[in-house]
């Protein structure tokens, strides 16, 4: 049997976890309100209202503490009789830039040669021509975003 002690390492060399960064709850709520600003946007139309303050973090927060309040909105935006409105009025907001970069990376990008010259109006056309179930509508929204990556030019 051993006498000798377990070597002890001394606080300093210790390592130490990440910081966990706690949201004071405010930055959820403005991301939930802006979402709600969609929302309202999508099922009776533009109002002249200014989208509400939410930053990038504000969505993320909301995103990890609300999941289910946010994929709600969204779905009811996807599904609302305006969703064309309301994908515009997400962008506004800043939401798809913060939750969905992929498809926010679609305004303004086109290729000059098609029909469509801006992807981000040719999807939310496709959005509002899709069949009113919700699995289509978000295929709808999802099925041009790796065009942008995959676009080459010979």
């Amino acid at each position: 049997m051993s006498t000798e002690r377990p070597v002890q390492a001394s606080p300093a060399s210790s390592p130490r976890p990440a910081p966990v960064r706690l949201t004071s709850g405010a930055e959820a709520v403005r991301a939930l309100e802006a979402l709600d600003w969609a929302v309202v946007r999508a099922e009776k139309g533009a109002s002249g209202d200014a989208a509400p303050f939410a930053s990038c973090d504000d969505f993320r927060a909301a995103a990890t503490e609300y999941v289910t309040d946010v994929r709600a909105r969204l779905d009811r935006i996807m599904m609302s009789s305006d969703a064309e409105e309301g994908l515009e009025a997400l962008r506004e907001a800043g939401a798809l830039s913060a939750m969905l970069p992929e498809v926010d990376a679609m305004v303004g990008f086109g290729d000059g040669e098609w029909r469509h010259k801006d992807v981000w109006k040719h999807t939310k056309q496709v959005v509002r021509q899709a069949v009113p179930r919700l699995e289509v509508r978000w295929a709808a929204l999802l099925h041009d975003i790796g065009k942008i990556k995959t676009r080459s030019i010979s």
